[in-house]
């Protein structure tokens, strides 16, 4: 902790040297980077002197803003997927420049420059970022065509798949868990839908995806792995426009458009399943086995810029899944029911306080909910109710400011304070006839207050630092933990093709994930931290290179080491549905891990075939005392090998027909996982009149699993070839239509999704779920 204090006075007194070596600066230009169509902010927009080879980047509302001496300048602003833009200025005095870029979407074939490439690759302190474009989601191949960010984020080196077909993400060998997931600022809490295959973000209303996967910045906290920051469209400021999209999954609907020209505007956007629709039409009230399961999920935001200075938003996400069964056997009547979903509603105001400082006040609440409902009931009127209700509210305010004192110096800081109350477990029972009931809830409310400050300056002409700070106070009804975590990354830059960035991060995270599946089913209950059950711990160091030898191409390599204290999972043979003790901690082990690897990353950025190469080498491992006699294990996620291929190849484009191939490989080390010595599982219940009955359904609930070793098994290697054919044709100045055509797993590789051992001969068996699935989807907009 002494360490922690010196740096944080160093780092305080560095601020002070700064501000005395900038005091000469006397012209401010500042204002914002927006799409010209449609009046969206671009966060992270390159802000480019070239008289000076200095630049800024716009912050996540597109405000910018440098002090430079009097004179005129020449600048360039750049954004991934926007034709550069150019001006010149005579800076006399504070001037405000609103700079207006046209997508590439808008381009012909010659016009298209580096569609992919980002700006700010070579000059950033940033290490570990991924920016992607919401065009290219909208065409990676996946399963029955519903485009999915999180699968897109998945062909990237260090960002693992969770399970095949699912929307999941293992980051630099952490757990889902430890992945901050934000969108519009406001933590998701679970990202699922239909069981994990497809995750909640519906692409239709996303503007931009960042994903911070080391030397993530003091202005972030609460996870150990890393941060997905996913933005919501603001709507279209000058035009009425909509889209509507039809996949073999689901429907979707996006509607944007002005309120108030220039000054506000409004978008809404819905997505609804149709797997319960055919299910529907052959079921009978009658028939002894029904189903069924659907999802929904809704976007909405609106914005009003109220004059320069002041900017209001607010916006909302609403999701729910329901699955449910009920069948009839011998008398016997069974009904069973999942349902899960989010909420999440943010409200925030801008304020431009002055041309060198920007504010954001922000009040937010994510709620995830999770209910699991089985009745079943005999010949006899024997009965059996279970239910799980699990539920977590979050209430949150922040300030944060944006303080930029001179070209190539700028700070950030702010403080936060958000009110958690989790309720991990709500049981209740009824054994009918034998008149035996419980019932268990548990309230943890939790408060946790944060301040950070960070500051991103060029120190030497060739380096180029960016320094933080944050502090987390985290209190319960019965104890409080105090952490100062550092946050440090630099860019020395070698030549102009290629620079060497380093990066050091601690992270604290007061939350757990009790899991008992891979794949993000509503079973994972989130715990708080308490008195018995510290706060996840972790630090992160990684180094890496990055090389644009030309416009076409990037290359990177980034070498990484991590460790974590207290992750939690839990003891051998032990679910959290197996006691009825309200102490849930009891049935948990805390322990320990590391990750380390090298990640490679060839991108493609100009001409007809776009796109990336990426290839993995890591080792992730876990260790608990209580847990295979405290000798470390292989993490589920451990994959020595793994390689990524995404690529796009634009066929034709005439200006009203345009023609695209994408396609995607994936090859991946097999998964880790336990196979067990011995299982003892299901419910085998007696009635006072002897009768007999098994609720087969209570297997998931009432298993206590035996292994020699955790993650004793490697499964077979896993790999996959997906293609897809967009057809777009422009059918008049604002309409448009896309025919897409996709096919995963051309040539039908049957991956493992799961191994058994069978009863009848105790060998084991695989199980796969994903052969080649071909799919269309046709989308409308105007």
């Amino acid at each position: 902790m002494s360490n922690k204090i010196i740096f944080s006075v160093l780092f305080a007194c560095f601020h002070l040297i700064a501000n005395v070596v900038v005091a000469q600066q006397k012209v401010t230009i500042s204002g914002r980077v927006q799409d010209l169509e449609s009046g969206e902010k671009l966060p992270g927009a390159s802000v480019f002197i070239e008289d000076l080879n200095k630049g800024a980047v716009s912050n996540r509302f597109g405000f910018y803003s440098f002090s430079v001496l009097p004179g005129q300048y020449s600048i360039e602003y750049r954004f991934v997927g926007y034709k550069p833009f150019k001006i010149t200025i005579d800076a006399t005095k504070d001037t405000t420049v609103v700079a207006l870029l046209q997508s590439d979407l808008l381009l012909d074939e010659v016009t298209v420059k580096a569609r992919h490439q980002n700006p700010n690759m070579l000059n950033s302190s940033e290490i570990g970022i991924h920016e992607v474009p919401i065009e290219l989601i909208r065409k990676t191949p996946v399963i029955a065509g519903e485009n999915d960010v999180l699968k897109t984020l998945q062909y990237l080196p260090g960002i693992k798949q969770s399970q095949e077909g699912t929307a999941g993400i293992n980051v630099r060998g952490g757990s889902p868990d430890q992945n901050l997931i934000l969108l519009d600022g406001v933590p998701v809490y679970n990202v699922n839908h239909l069981f994990g295959f497809l995750s909640v973000f519906n692409s239709d209303a996303l503007s931009q995806v960042k994903m911070y996967k080391g030397g993530i910045p003091a202005r972030y906290g609460g996870r150990l792995a890393s941060v997905l920051d996913i933005g919501m469209k603001e709507g279209n400021r000058h035009r009425d426009h909509g889209v509507f999209s039809i996949s073999p999954v689901a429907g979707r609907l996006t509607l944007e458009g002005p309120i108030k020209k220039e000054k506000a505007s409004f978008m809404l956007s819905g997505r609804r399943t149709f797997l319960d629709l055919p299910l529907r039409l052959y079921q009978n009230a009658t028939d002894d086995l029904q189903g069924g399961y659907f999802f929904h999920d809704f976007n909405g935001k609106a914005n009003w810029e109220i004059n320069e200075k002041n900017h209001v938003y607010v916006s909302a996400y609403l999701g729910k899944d329901k699955y449910f069964t009920k069948y009839k056997e011998f008398g016997d009547k069974t009904n069973y029911g999942y349902s899960w979903g989010n909420i999440t509603s943010v409200l925030r105001w801008n304020r431009k306080i002055s041309s060198k400082l920007f504010g954001n006040a922000t009040a937010y609440y994510s709620h995830f909910n999770n209910l699991q409902k089985i009745k079943s009931k005999d010949r006899n009127n024997y009965l059996y109710l279970y239910s799980i209700n699990s539920k977590l509210d979050d209430y949150s305010l922040a300030l944060d400011f944006d303080w930029y004192p001179a070209l190539n110096y700028s700070v950030k800081f702010g403080v936060k304070s958000s009110w958690q109350v989790f309720n991990p477990q709500v049981v209740k029972s009824r054994d009918g006839e034998l008149n035996d009931s419980y019932s268990s809830e548990q309230k943890n409310p939790a408060l946790t207050n944060a301040a950070y400050l960070e500051s991103d300056f060029q120190l030497l002409k060739q380096l180029r630092i960016n320094a933080g700070v944050r502090a987390d106070w985290y209190h319960t009804e019965d104890n409080s933990y105090y952490y100062l975590q550092p946050r440090f990354s630099a860019n020395y830059k070698v030549s102009p093709l290629l620079s060497v960035k380093a990066s050091y991060t601690e992270m604290s995270q007061f939350l757990h994930l009790l899991s008992n599946s891979s794949i993000g089913m509503p079973t994972d209950l989130w715990v708080p931290s308490t008195r018995h059950i510290k706060p996840q711990q972790g630090w992160q160091a990684s180094v890496g290179a990055y090389l644009r030898p030309n416009a076409m191409f990037d290359f990177s390599v980034e070498a990484y080491y991590k460790e974590m204290d207290h992750v939690i999972r839990f003891k051998d043979g032990v679910s959290f549905f197996d006691s009825r003790q309200e102490n849930w901690e009891e049935e948990v082990t805390a322990g320990s891990g590391n990750a380390y690897g090298v990640e490679w990353l060839l991108k493609k950025n100009i001409g007809k075939l776009t796109g990336w190469i990426g290839y993995t080498l890591s080792w992730s491992n876990r260790k608990f005392a209580e847990i295979n006699k405290g000798r470390a294990f292989p993490y589920r996620y451990d994959k020595r090998h793994d390689l990524s291929i995404l690529g796009e190849y634009r066929i034709a484009d005439d200006g009203t027909d345009s023609k695209t191939f994408t396609f995607g490989f994936t090859y991946n080390t097999g998964y880790a996982v336990s196979i067990p010595d011995i299982k003892h599982h299901g419910q085998n219940i007696i009635t006072d009149k002897g009768d007999h009955f098994y609720l087969g359904l209570f297997d998931y609930f009432q298993n206590r699993i035996t292994y020699s070793t955790p993650n004793n098994y490697r499964m077979p290697n896993f790999h996959h070839f997906d293609i897809g054919y967009h057809l777009n044709r422009k059918l008049s100045k604002s309409r448009s239509r896309t025919w897409s055509f996709s096919v995963y797993n051309v040539y039908n590789r049957l991956n493992p999704w799961y191994f058994y051992n069978d009863r009848k001969d105790g060998k084991l068996k695989q199980v796969s779920i994903f052969p080649i699935i071909p799919s269309v989807s046709f989308t409308y907009s105007w």
